[in-house]
C-alpha cells in the first residue's frame, strides 16, 4: 500500500470513528430508541411484585412505580452504545495505529 492510500485509507477510518462517537451520542441521548421493541420486551417480562400484605395497625404505601420499560429502554441504549464501541476499540483503532506507525517508518 503506498503512502497516498494509507493517508486516505486512514482519514477514512477518521471519519468512521466520528460518525461512530456521533451515534453513540445519539443512542445515550435516545434518538434511537425503538418503542415498539420496548414495549414487546416489557410484556414478556415478569410484572413487578404484588406489594405486601398491610397489617392492622401498618400505613398503606403506594406501591412503587413500573420501572421495566425504562429498564429496557436502559438495556438496548446500553447494548447499541457498546456494539459501536466495541467496533472502534476492536477494529478501526487497530488498524489507525497499525498505518499511522507504517507512515511513521517510510
Amino acid at each position: 500500500m503506498s503512502p497516498d492510500e494509507m493517508r486516505t485509507r486512514l482519514a477514512e477510518l477518521f471519519s468512521e470513528v466520528e460518525t461512530l462517537k456521533a451515534f453513540v451520542a445519539a443512542v445515550e441521548r435516545g434518538d434511537h430508541d425503538d418503542e415498539s421493541s420496548i414495549a414487546a420486551a416489557v410484556a414478556r417480562l415478569l410484572p413487578p411484585p404484588a406489594p405486601e400484605p398491610r397489617g392492622m395497625f401498618r400505613r398503606n404505601k403506594p406501591d412503587p412505580p413500573d420501572t421495566r420499560a425504562d429498564q429496557v429502554r436502559s438495556l438496548q441504549r446500553n447494548s447499541l452504545a457498546l456494539q459501536a464501541l466495541n467496533r472502534m476499540n476492536k477494529e478501526l483503532f487497530p488498524e489507525i495505529r497499525e498505518l499511522q506507525f507504517r507512515l511513521a517508518n517510510q
